[in-house]
């Protein structure tokens, strides 16, 4: 039988902003102590004279407490290989800045963040998206252009945080 020693796995460094790295430390703590216990709290077992809705809806719960477990476990394994980036140089564009971008006459503010941390509704964009990559090491005053779904846009740095 084949087994798979995933003590010896050797796992990859995930870069994180402090912030970034806060936050999946609470995700994890909610998940462990607030969800979790929550969610085996209802599920309960299935009882022998049960019918078939009940045993349905167990099946549903423990897939629920399958897929919460698998996060945790990812959780633990990002948080445990982080490395925290600080922003220690305000001339580039680096993991964790502020950007202050020109498009098309209008300034936008985003933050360059791990693809772990990235919210686009927050202006948090991933340094591994098309204009977060394209960003990386570009200083004030530089122009680019990068290719949208609209055409070609031209980006202008004017601030980096």
């Amino acid at each position: 039988m084949f087994m798979l020693n995933i003590v010896n796995m050797v796992h990859p460094t995930y870069k994180l902003t402090s912030l970034g790295h806060t936050a999946l430390q609470k995700q994890l703590f909610l998940l462990k102590h607030q969800h979790r216990p929550q969610l085996l709290s209802h599920i309960g077992q299935p009882q022998v004279s049960a019918n078939l809705k009940n045993i349905s809806s167990y099946l549903t719960a423990q897939e629920a407490i399958d897929l919460l477990d698998y996060r945790i476990q990812e959780l633990e394994t990002i948080i445990e290989n982080a490395e925290v980036i600080e922003i220690t140089d305000f001339n580039q564009v680096t993991l964790g800045s502020r950007v202050t971008l020109q498009v098309q006459g209008y300034l936008v503010d985003y933050q360059i963040v791990s693809s772990w941390e990235a919210d686009p509704r927050q202006f948090k964009i991933s340094d591994t998206s098309p204009l977060g990559s394209a960003l990386l090491e570009k200083q004030v005053g530089d122009q680019f252009f990068l290719e949208v779904p609209a055409g070609i846009q031209t980006y202008q740095v004017i601030n980096i945080t």
